[in-house]
């Protein structure tokens, strides 16, 4: 039960910080830093496949239990919701933008991607 709270709890901060995220970013940005954005997305699998591997496969070693595991592996699922609180949370500079698309076209392949 506690397992399903923190699915929806984490599906809620994405949706969120997603719809901000879209909100904030212009379209023309977006388009224009795809390739950074699929350098992004690849650099995002690579660490979350990094981080949770990381700590699987000790829980694994010293614990069987399938609910430890679940919670490691639903807190992994928080995709995007700490990074566009981040890139929308910048003060003002040049580069603003840049960094509020990339943000947005790696959360949206992220999300699409699962």
């Amino acid at each position: 039960m506690a397992v399903d709270f923190w699915n929806v709890a984490a599906f809620i901060a994405d949706v969120v910080a997603f719809m901000f995220t879209g909100i904030a970013s212009e379209p023309y940005y977006v388009w224009w830093n795809m390739p950074l954005i699929g350098l992004a997305f690849v650099a995002v699998l690579i660490a979350r496949y990094i981080s949770i591997g990381s700590v699987l496969v000790p829980v694994q070693v010293h614990r069987t239990n399938s609910e430890i595991l679940a919670n490691v592996t639903c807190l992994a699922g928080i995709r995007g919701a700490v990074s566009a609180a981040l890139a929308l949370s910048l003060p003002e500079f040049p580069f603003k933008n840049t960094i509020v698309a990339i943000t947005f076209g790696a959360v949206l392949f992220s999300l699409v991607q699962t």
